[in-house]
């Protein structure tokens, strides 16, 4: 990160994003894990995420994974939701069970990884292209990669913060601001652009 504002930018980023699944860390917890040694959880994650876009390094399984390991491993840690830890075969690793997201039900479990595969593919593909691209065509992209992200729903925890240290590192890949997905706009805009989510993309980044 490059100055205050940037940090500040990004533990809001990291607030909202936790406040999205019922999960209120405040802003002052999360602003102190800049300064721990080494960076772990949520934060460690995004500058995983921050460090990977600005290499230029294509995305890979592992790199989603780790970013999902980050963030449940500091969930755990805070005892944040007890009553629903997560045991250590789902950190890190694909689920073997079926989830809904609302009344949606999700790709099953035995198709995550074919599935996961694809869309790793479909990414670094984008990613590798050579030729111009309009900020309109890559916004558009990420918001079809975030969204098959959530519909394969990869992990039994975690997807909804992962998916959106995803968004974070394709927008800074290819040198766009990222923008803050809110809790306040959650159940007006952000869930319901499930069926439109390159309309909300838009939207947020005109913000």
């Amino acid at each position: 990160m490059k100055n205050k504002k940037d940090l500040i930018f990004a533990t809001e980023f990291i607030r909202q994003s936790n406040l999205i699944e019922n999960i209120n860390i405040p802003f002052e917890e999360i602003w102190k894990g800049w300064g721990g040694d080494p960076l772990k959880g949520h934060v460690r994650a995004l500058v995983s995420a921050v460090i990977e876009s600005l290499q230029k390094i294509t995305l890979t399984e592992e790199i989603i994974c780790l970013w999902q390991k980050l963030i449940i491993q500091e969930q755990n840690s805070l005892e944040i939701l007890p009553e629903k830890l997560i045991g250590e075969r789902e950190i890190g690793q694909y689920r073997e069970c079926g989830v809904y997201i609302g009344t949606r039900s999700c790709m099953p479990a035995r198709a995550v990884p074919i599935c996961m595969e694809h869309l790793v593919e479909e990414v670094c593909y984008f990613q590798k292209q050579i030729g111009l691209k309009t900020k309109e065509e890559i916004m558009g992209r990420i918001a079809d990669f975030h969204f098959e992200f959530l519909w394969i729903h990869p992990f039994v925890d975690g997807n909804g913060r992962t998916a959106r240290i995803l968004t974070w590192y394709l927008f800074k890949y290819f040198e766009l601001k990222p923008f803050i997905f809110t809790s306040d706009d959650k159940h007006e805009t952000y869930y319901r652009a499930f069926d439109g989510m390159r309309e909300y993309f838009t939207q947020k980044s005109r913000a």
